[in-house]
């Protein structure tokens, strides 16, 4: 069995990579500016929708490539693989021992003389490899962190690092890639895995000198990517804590391996976040494993609720504009649905508002951009509950603050069409030899024509103080 050039693949040689600041296409029409957003240079318009199916595939192969570059030297991720590197390749048996750890091996890509290349649909692939084999990637100190976050992302077509195909080439890579998360996991202090569930097969050159599609031993399916990447890098860490972070079915597959391995992530299992998952606890699970799970996960949805809004206990119909990430990474993938409290109540954990969907048709991915920041808060606190108290606090503050915003913005309005505030202006405008005081009997409705000032939260201290009975002390 062996390996196809890099012509026969329409690889890109390692070595070819672009500088980290900038993506490269062999079509000078588009550019990549300091938002990670593709323009046309003559424009400087975002890429339309013909540009994009003139030119999708080509632009959206030099963003991934882009993506997976700036992990590889910005963040000095490790390129990890499945069945993992030995001395002796010349046989599956050789390379794949389902009972040896990897983590501390050096068996890593980079350790090695191995060549990786970037496939024209954007999987990081071995070129010189035997066997068929997976590429994930791992921070260099994964291994020895004290609190490790897995990143389980499951869509059709996607490679490790990328959200969704489509918003990466709409909406750039900030939107598209998690590259945004993968800085605010280094900044606040994580070991990072990336799992690739998606990469199961591979083409290889067969006895006969023709190409066939192989499976990969380790990763042939979703589930048996993420059980073999449990064994071997997961659970060997010295990780204190593992968080997760899933997206799509990604969060079926995180589900799945919770369930699995329970005992072993008794005192271990951090937080995890689930976005727009299509995940389902199994109704036989039993009263106390249902609790436990609960106490460790948050769903974010898209909701016309305000963000972080509980949507389980919501009074209205909260979730119209809810879709989970299908598995298809396209446009049309996912359907509108208004879930019933009941289904709301399959996911087995707190279910919150994203917010509304910005723009029509917009992916579920972009869920992914409008929770980033409370998706830290929530890993960074003991419990799911004690995330959403405060969280709870904030959305009712911040509708107080809404609502009297409002009602000044109403009372000022009034004040202007009120008689006497006309008359007022009128004087106001008229000689200045005319100086009309104002008249006593409406001070109110004139001191309103004044605008109103910004409300903080400040203002509603003298509620707390009321309310604690100190009032007149």
């Amino acid at each position: 069995m062996g390996n196809m050039t890099n012509r026969e693949m329409d690889t890109i040689s390692e070595d070819s990579m672009p500088p980290v600041h900038t993506a490269e296409w062999a079509n000078d029409r588009f550019e990549m500016n300091d938002k990670g957003e593709v323009r046309n240079k003559q424009t400087n318009e975002r890429i339309t929708k013909d540009e994009m199916r003139d030119h999708g595939e080509e632009v959206l192969k030099g963003l991934i490539e882009y993506v997976h570059t700036r992990m590889l030297r910005e963040f000095q991720f490790v390129e990890q693989a499945i069945p993992a590197l030995e001395e002796d390749r010349s046989s599956v048996a050789s390379s794949f021992n389902p009972n040896m750890s990897m983590y501390s091996t050096g068996s890593s890509v980079r350790s090695s003389s191995s060549s990786i290349c970037s496939t024209a649909d954007g999987f990081r692939m071995m070129v010189d490899s035997d066997v068929p084999r997976c590429i994930f990637h791992t921070s260099e100190n994964f291994g020895i962190a004290e609190k490790l976050l897995v990143f389980v992302c499951s869509s059709r077509g996607l490679s490790c690092g990328i959200w969704s195909r489509s918003l990466l080439l709409h909406d750039g890579v900030t939107v598209g890639s998690m590259i945004p998360y993968f800085q605010a996991a280094i900044k606040a202090g994580y070991g990072i895995l990336v799992m690739n569930p998606n990469m199961n097969t591979q083409i290889m050159i067969g006895a006969d000198g023709e190409p066939e599609k192989l499976s990969i031993h380790g990763s042939s399916t979703q589930e048996e990517h993420c059980e073999h990447v449990w064994k071997k890098y997961i659970f060997p860490s010295a990780a204190h804590k593992i968080h997760f972070i899933a997206y799509g079915y990604g969060g079926q597959l995180v589900t799945n391996l919770i369930d699995q391995y329970k005992y072993e992530l008794k005192n271990r299992l951090g937080n995890v976040a689930f976005i727009e998952s299509s995940h389902k606890i199994d109704p036989k699970w039993n009263p106390g494993f249902k609790r436990w799970f609960s106490q460790h996960c948050v769903c974010w949805i898209r909701s016309s609720e305000p963000l972080d809004t509980d949507l389980t206990n919501s009074d209205r119909d909260s979730a119209s504009s809810y879709n989970t990430a299908s598995t298809d990474d396209s446009e049309g993938g996912y359907q509108n649905q208004t879930p019933s409290a009941s289904q709301l109540m399959t996911f087995g954990c707190l279910c919150l508002s994203a917010g509304p969907c910005e723009g029509p048709g917009k992916s579920p991915a972009f869920t992914a951009k409008s929770v980033l920041k409370d998706v830290f808060e929530f890993l960074a606190s003991p419990s799911a509950y004690e995330y959403q108290r405060t969280a709870a606090k904030t959305v009712r503050m911040n509708a107080l603050i809404e609502e009297e915003m409002q009602q000044r913005a109403r009372h000022t309005e009034r004040a202007k069409n009120s008689p006497v505030g006309r008359q007022s202006r009128k004087v106001s405008y008229g000689s200045k030899k005319l100086h009309r005081q104002p008249s006593r009997s409406c001070p109110e409705e004139l001191e309103s024509t004044r605008p109103p000032e910004a409300v903080t939260i400040e203002d509603f201290q003298l509620l707390r103080v009321v309310g604690k009975g100190a009032f007149g002390k």
